[in-house]
Parts: structure tokens; sequence; C-alpha cells
């Protein structure tokens, strides 16, 4: 499991949220990743981000990812194509929410998702409220790109690239 170090503002209030992720896997071998855009306040401004977000209740994982998939990259998606992988993550990050700085406790739930066309043949999405910039990276990158904490061994310990 993922633990990323805790952070310690004491002032802000703690908000659970439950984050269900895609691993969008081209045809290829390439994985898309976004970034956000720095000055709305998200969670990991800094970092490259797999397509995902927070669970809505009444909401299933599954209907989460496949949601989230569709607000963040126009993707449509089938949930019956998402598979599970690894255990859940977990982390914290300061972010905005309805105007108010807060600490997210983050459960990171993941699922992959095999696209049938190469990375070349989707493209990239176009930038959206939340996320500035889109890019493929192939496996062999995966640890180059800066991500959010712990995610490097997520990567090596489910088999995506080698320790």
């Amino acid at each position: 499991m993922d633990h990323p170090e805790t952070m310690s503002n004491p002032e802000l209030r703690r908000v659970n949220r439950t984050i269900a992720s895609v691993i969008f896997i081209s045809k290829d071998g390439k994985f898309l990743f976004a970034k956000k855009h720095p000055e709305k306040g998200g969670s990991y401004p800094d970092a490259w981000h797999i397509i995902g977000g927070g669970q809505d209740e009444g909401e299933t994982l599954r209907e989460t990812a496949v949601r989230e998939a569709l607000e963040e990259t126009g993707l449509v998606i089938e949930e019956d194509r998402l598979k599970p992988v690894g255990e859940a993550g977990y982390g914290e990050s300061e972010k905005l929410q309805g105007g108010e700085r807060v600490i997210a406790e983050m459960e990171f739930n993941r699922f992959e998702y095999r696209l049938d066309q190469d990375a070349a043949d989707v493209g990239l999405p176009d930038s959206t409220d939340e996320f500035a910039e889109f890019r493929w990276v192939d496996a062999a990158g995966l640890l180059e790109v800066k991500q959010i904490p712990g995610v490097g061994s997520f990567w090596v310990d489910n088999g995506y690239v080698a320790g």
C-alpha cells in the first residue's frame, strides 16, 4: 500500500475521498497521463496523474471510473472492460474544495483499461476544467514522469515496469 508522508497543517479541515482511477493503455503500450491546472488548487498540481476522481454518493467504483473517464477525457469506456489493479493506495494533499482549502485524505482504487487503438489514433484529449495538458508515456518512461507520491512503486509492484 502507498502511504505518502502525512501533511501537517492542523488548521485545515480534513475530508475523505474515495478515488477511482483509470489506467488507459493504448494498443501500442502507451499510458495516458494528465497534468492539473496549477492555479485551480487541485490535489498534487505539480504531478502527472492517471485519469480519475472522487466517488459520488451511491456510485460503485466502476461507475465512478466510467464517469470520470468521460468527464476528463471524452472517452466512452465499457464498465465490464475495467480490470482492478493492485491494492488501494492512500495519500493526502492540500486542495481547494468549494473555495475552502482542505486536506484531502484519499483512497486510490485503480482500474486498467486497454484501448483498441494506438495512442496516435486516440490522440490527446483537449484541456478540461481540471487538466491543462495530457500526454502518452511508454512503459520505459513510467518511472521518469513526476507523479503523485507512491505511484512509482505501484508500477513496479504490479508488473508494468521491472524493479
